[in-house]
């Protein structure tokens, strides 16, 4: 590969923070929607559902479009993952089971509700 082209492959892949620029933009918004799922847990909303809904409806709309046209791009030899969409697909699968395991486990053990004593019951000695 001479210098002329590896230069133009610097400049086509751009990166935010060492990884892609998709890669960012998905990883933002599914940051997003886990924080309003956290924030909906507290107000009995429906946006936590709302936004993992329109997460996911993003994340599949862009995992559908082709990354770019072959004319922009000088041919060169990659390894291509066929099992992405379902590595991702899994992953999201999994992530979500754990976040609603996580929840309903701190639901249901963790934040026991105290119920307070009167004072009346308690022993004074004298």
């Amino acid at each position: 590969m001479s210098m002329s082209n590896h230069s133009l492959l610097n400049v086509m892949t751009a990166q935010v923070t060492g990884i892609g620029v998709g890669s960012f933009i998905l990883f933002s918004i599914w940051i997003v929607a886990c924080i309003l799922c956290l924030v909906a847990l507290r107000t009995k909303k429906l946006i936590g559902v709302i936004s993992i809904i329109v997460a996911s409806i993003i994340t599949f709309t862009l995992l559908l479009i082709p990354l770019d046209s072959k004319d922009s791009v000088p041919e060169v030899h990659k390894d291509k993952d066929y099992q992405f969409v379902w590595k991702t697909l899994l992953a999201t699968v999994l992530g979500l089971c754990a976040l609603g395991s996580i929840t309903i486990f701190l639901t249901e053990h963790c934040i026991d509700p105290q119920i307070p004593q009167p004072i009346r019951t308690w022993l004074i000695e004298k």
